[in-house]
C-alpha cells in the first residue's frame, strides 16, 4: 500500500492523519502533482484527480463542481455590493 517515490511506509506516515482531517462526506479530491493523486488517493479511499479536472468542471459547468463554481462566481462578482467606502 501506498505509492511515495521514497518508499510506501514514507508516504503513508506523511498521510497518517488524512482521513480525519477531510471534511464529513468529502468524496473526491484535487491535486497539482500525478505522484501525489497516487499517494492520496490510496489514503483517503477515494480518487484524487488532476487539478485541470476541476478547472475544466468549472469552465463547463458540469455537475457539484460546477454549482460550486458558480457560487464562487457570483459571491465575487457581488463582492463590493453593499460595501460602504472607508
Amino acid at each position: 500500500m501506498g505509492s511515495g517515490l521514497g518508499g510506501p511506509e514514507l508516504n503513508e506516515h506523511a498521510l497518517r492523519h488524512l482521513k480525519e482531517a477531510l471534511p464529513t462526506g468529502c468524496a473526491h479530491g484535487y491535486s497539482s502533482s500525478r505522484t501525489c493523486e497516487i499517494g492520496l488517493s490510496e489514503q483517503a479511499g477515494f480518487p484524487y484527480r488532476s487539478i485541470i479536472h476541476l478547472v475544466e468542471a468549472c469552465v463547463r459547468g458540469k455537475g457539484a463542481v460546477g454549482s460550486i463554481c458558480e457560487l464562487r462566481n457570483r459571491d465575487t462578482s457581488d463582492a463590493g455590493a453593499g460595501r460602504k467606502d472607508e
